[in-house]
């Protein structure tokens, strides 16, 4: 019986590790959108259409619950030329903040 339970593991790594996936690439896309949202409130333009991972946490949220906090960097500019760093910071599926370095105006 043992023996059988231990030829389970590998499928079970692997399901946890899909799940996980599944769930970054979701907050990915949700850390994305905000980080848009927030470029087209500051008319800055954001760059590249890509965001990228920066550090991987485990916090507590606002509600007091434990989980993970993901932050992410993207880059935009406002004039054109020179190109600036931002950063969203997710807890679990929900946006925390979207952060905007000072930068140079139009």
């Amino acid at each position: 019986m043992l023996y059988q339970l231990g030829q389970w593991w590998p499928l079970l790594i692997l399901v946890l590790g899909g799940l996980y996936t599944w769930g970054a690439v979701r907050v990915k896309e949700l850390a994305y959108q905000a980080a848009a949202r927030r470029c087209q409130l500051e008319d800055v333009q954001l760059l590249d259409q890509s965001i990228a991972l920066k550090s991987l946490k485990l916090r507590r949220g606002p509600s007091g619950s434990l989980g993970l906090q993901r932050q992410f960097a993207f880059e935009f500019t406002s004039t054109g030329t020179q190109r600036y760093q931002g950063w969203v910071i997710m807890q679990g599926q929900r946006c925390l903040s979207v952060e905007l370095p000072p930068h140079r105006l139009q």
